[in-house]
Formats: C-alpha cells, sequence, structure tokens
C-alpha cells in the first residue's frame, strides 16, 4: 500500500511538473532570458506616478493608487498620455472628478 502511495505521489509530482513548464511555455513563449516580466498596469501606473508626478501632494497622489487600484481602465490610460500637459490636465480631472463623488457620496 506504501509503495503504491509513494508512486501516486511521484505521478503528481511530475504531472505537476510537466502542467508548469507548459503553462510557462504558453504565457511566455521565446521569453528573452533576465528580461523583466512586464507589471500589471495598475503597478506600473503607481510607479510611474511616483516618478512623473512627484509635485502632486501626497494626498493627491494615495487618490490616484486608488483609482488606479478600482480602475485599470484609468490606469491603461495614465500610462498611455506621453505629453506632460495632457496628463497633467487629466490628472487633474480625475481628481476633480473624485472629490465631487466623494463630497455626494
Amino acid at each position: 500500500m506504501e509503495i503504491e502511495s509513494t508512486k501516486s505521489n511521484l505521478d503528481a509530482r511530475e504531472e505537476r511538473k510537466r502542467w508548469e513548464m507548459e503553462r510557462s511555455e504558453h504565457n511566455h513563449p521565446r521569453q528573452i532570458q533576465n528580461q523583466p516580466m512586464p507589471m500589471d498596469p495598475m503597478l506600473n501606473a503607481i510607479e510611474h506616478m511616483q516618478e512623473l508626478d512627484s509635485d502632486l501632494s501626497p494626498d493627491d497622489q494615495a487618490t490616484l493608487a486608488d483609482l488606479f487600484n478600482e480602475d485599470t481602465g484609468s490606469a491603461k490610460t495614465y500610462l498611455a498620455l506621453k505629453t506632460d500637459p495632457v496628463r497633467k490636465a487629466w490628472i487633474q480631472r480625475k481628481l476633480k472628478q473624485m472629490r465631487t463623488s466623494a463630497l455626494a457620496g
């Protein structure tokens, strides 16, 4: 009985290893070694915001981080805005919208 159990565990481990390899190859075909994995848009947006828009108050930065966490579309839009004036106008618009909805709620 114990031999059968050991064989089953070994088979399960081998199956799991094959599944992980197939999954890895499927999700990351031809990935270049040591190339960083693409970040989640939310995390990427928060990181960029802290670098590009460090002139925002800590409260405004936290508010934007909450927005990016709740709405991936906003994080993607933020990352797509490449020019400072447009990005800053978008940020001010979003902050105003969030303040207005907070006051209404």
